[in-house]
């Protein structure tokens, strides 16, 4: 596939997607939840740049949600 022809904002938005599709692959919650929050930050990036009202919106909401849940995971299999 020739990336010549594509926008280089349109790839950060195939980042965020590409990022959330490895955590939704993942088999256990913690690299779920970090693909999760990978690919808001990708999507946040992406919603500022197009700009995306809600894209931005959705993943700014998403992001602390993503991470809290990450962080009470990680706590939880530490223990």
């Amino acid at each position: 596939m020739a990336m010549e022809g594509v926008p280089w904002v349109d790839l950060v938005g195939y980042f965020g997607g590409g990022v959330t599709l490895w955590g939704m692959y993942r088999k256990t919650i913690i690299p779920l939840r970090l693909g999760a929050v990978g690919g808001n930050i990708g999507f946040i990036f992406f919603g500022l740049l197009v700009p995306s009202f809600p894209t931005l919106v959705l993943h700014s909401l998403l992001l602390p949600l993503n991470g809290y849940r990450t962080w009470q995971m990680y706590n939880t299999s530490r223990h």
